[in-house]
């Protein structure tokens, strides 16, 4: 299994226990073997950038065969964009399908899962941060946040209670603390900080969540 994890920036020394559960969730879930190496090869927009210029640069190609004039580029770069921005969708979408939905047994206590969240991800620190009840979103749910940039949030949202089972959601929003011109662009559903903040930390985050669920039903 896991080798002890090693090389990142550590302000607390992880739960033994815990820190096995997310690497073991890795390994089973990723390409990955542990959580550091996780956090630094994981090149979530590798994918997106590459499609971006072979495509811009194959249609500006094709466009100035005849001549190179600037304004033919134009038309390379807006269909490379296209195709970035499908990628992008793409990997957004099954990172979420994938690791970003889930239940937890019986009426979870928020306040508990939030401070349980900040405790153990401390090892972590350069991408997870203390996590507070930040209050009800449009729809009336609760939900938990902590900030990842000054453009983004990661949220769990809270979307069923039930006596068995509580549901929940992982998602990246724009950060409450930023301005509104940032918060406009980062509500744009191709966003190259949202989909580099949802590959880094919904796996770990699911991870996490599926071990306090364990640790719960006991």
């Amino acid at each position: 299994m896991s080798e002890p994890i090693v090389g990142m920036e550590v302000i607390d020394q992880p739960d033994p226990e815990f820190a096995y559960a997310v690497n073991e969730y890795l390994e089973a879930n990723t390409k990955y073997r542990w959580a550091d190496e996780f956090l630094k090869k994981r090149k979530p927009l590798a994918m997106p950038w590459f499609c971006f210029w072979i495509m811009a640069f194959a249609f500006s190609m094709n466009n100035i065969e005849h001549g190179f004039y600037p304004e033919r580029i134009i038309p390379g770069l807006l269909f490379g964009y296209a195709v970035a921005y499908i990628v992008g969708r793409f990997i957004y979408f099954r990172q979420h399908r994938k690791f970003c939905t889930g239940s937890l047994p019986g009426h979870t206590d928020i306040m508990e899962l939030s401070q349980f969240l900040t405790d153990n991800l401390r090892y972590l620190k350069s991408n997870f941060g203390e996590w507070s009840l930040r209050g009800q979103n449009s729809d009336g749910k609760e939900y938990i946040a902590y900030t990842f940039s000054k453009s983004v949030e990661v949220r769990i949202t809270f979307y069923a209670h039930t006596p068995d089972e509580t549901h929940y959601t992982i998602s990246v929003t724009p950060s409450t603390g930023c301005g509104t011109a940032i918060r406009l662009l980062t509500m744009a559903d191709f966003s190259l900080g949202r989909l580099f903040c949802i590959c880094k930390t919904a796996p770990i985050l699911a991870a996490a969540m599926q071990y306090y669920a364990k640790k719960a039903a006991q």
